[in-house]
């Protein structure tokens, strides 16, 4: 399933010493062009698209990694989920429904994105920069397009991107509790793990530090 689909009107898109290279400089800036996707995956709670993007600079609307609803477009028309490098120096979540700053990144680093489709929405992830390891920077909980397509686009921005991937293997972080408080009225009792991923945090028993709190 390797089959690509590009749009570059400009020429702005190359292969060169190994990665994927974006030149910037476009005389007329849009996004998604120049964009690159990849074919259609259908929504699987865990199924992650990974990439490796580097800024040539960061003073300019840069990349983005994201999983789109269409082969076309890019921030806040056509994404599900992304992760957006933005000309004032900030990394961006950003989806149709919303555009939230998450951190702040530099120029000429790697960074290692990650973004894990859940049942509805998706996690976000970063490693790179200040981040020594993988670390969660956004929790997207809406939108659930079941049929998607992993990409890398721009705006107008210089970048390198490396490594996008789809592993076959699917993953969910788990979480240390969770709890759907959907028992009869009265005591909290112990966490049943059921909303979320319902992959975890269940058994654990609600303790008060100060008052009382119930199911009601």
């Amino acid at each position: 399933p390797n089959l690509r689909t590009v749009t570059d009107t400009e020429s702005k898109l190359s292969i060169a010493g190994g990665v994927l290279s974006f030149a910037g400089g476009k005389a007329s800036p849009a996004w998604g062009d120049p964009g690159l996707w990849y074919p259609a995956q259908t929504r699987l709670a865990g199924r992650i698209a990974l990439a490796v993007i580097t800024e040539s600079q960061a003073n300019l609307i840069g990349g983005m990694l994201g999983w789109f609803n269409t082969q076309v477009g890019g921030a806040g028309s056509y994404d599900e989920a992304s992760l957006v490098f933005r000309n004032d120096g900030t990394l961006q979540a950003n989806n149709t429904a919303l555009a939230v700053t998450v951190t702040a990144y530099s120029a000429s680093t790697a960074y290692q994105l990650a973004l894990v489709l859940r049942g509805t929405g998706a996690f976000a992830f970063v490693r790179g920069g200040a981040f020594a390891n993988y670390t969660l920077l956004f929790i997207f909980d809406n939108l659930n397009s079941a049929t998607l397509y992993p990409g890398i686009v721009t705006y107008a921005g210089a970048l390198t991107a490396d490594n996008l991937r789809i592993p076959q293997q699917l993953w969910l972080p788990a979480p240390i509790a969770s709890d759907s408080f959907t028992r009869a009225n009265g005591a909290l009792g112990s966490t049943d793990g059921l909303t979320g991923e319902k992959n975890g945090g269940a058994g654990l028993t609600w303790n008060f530090d100060a008052g009382v709190a119930t199911i009601a």
